[in-house]
């Protein structure tokens, strides 16, 4: 059920060769990385474009 709600958030298709959060040009692994390296918080202070539900994994 989790990885179901995670993947509605991802877009992979459309020739990308990377998995970007649904609605930007921002990778999915790297929001990841750095949410987990640095938090949430961290996150949406670089990317103030991202919603905190974008950034955090239900």
């Amino acid at each position: 059920m989790r990885l179901e709600a995670i993947k509605g958030r991802i877009d992979s298709k459309g020739g990308r060769s990377e998995a970007v959060i649904r609605g930007t040009s921002i990778t999915a692994y790297l929001v990841a990385a750095l949410a987990r390296d640095q938090g949430a918080d961290a996150v949406l202070k670089d990317f103030p474009s991202l919603t905190r539900d974008q950034v955090e994994a239900p």
